[in-house]
């Protein structure tokens, strides 16, 4: 996006917020469209929700010991740590079992 264009716009935003006016009637003493301002309010709200998502939500890093994998030339597994259980995943796993399994130990761990 234009940065020349969202600060023109993070401007008649504020403008507008301070104004105290319907914003109708500060359209038309602006000589702006209100479905543009509507717009940008709308765009700049969205995106202050998603920042503070990520910012209350915080990064589950999970261990993933690397050692077992070196125990044998052909296994192909991992294992998942969640909290106090672990999970064996081989290469031939059914994925929507173990999304299950791991949706219930998250809630629980």
């Amino acid at each position: 996006m234009n940065q020349a264009k969202r600060k023109k716009w993070e401007q008649h935003v504020a403008d507008y917020e301070r104004s105290g006016q319907s914003q109708n009637a500060w359209c038309r003493d602006n000589n702006i469209k209100v479905n543009r301002l509507r717009y940008w309010i709308k765009k700049f709200e969205n995106e202050k929700v998603a920042v503070k998502r990520n910012i209350d939500t915080p990064t589950n890093w999970v261990k993933v010991d690397t050692s077992l994998s070196n125990q044998g030339a052909h296994n192909n597994s991992l294992v998942i740590i969640i909290g106090e259980a672990s999970i064996k995943v081989t290469s031939d796993f059914d994925a929507d079992f173990l999304k299950r399994v791991i949706g219930t130990l998250t809630s629980v761990c």
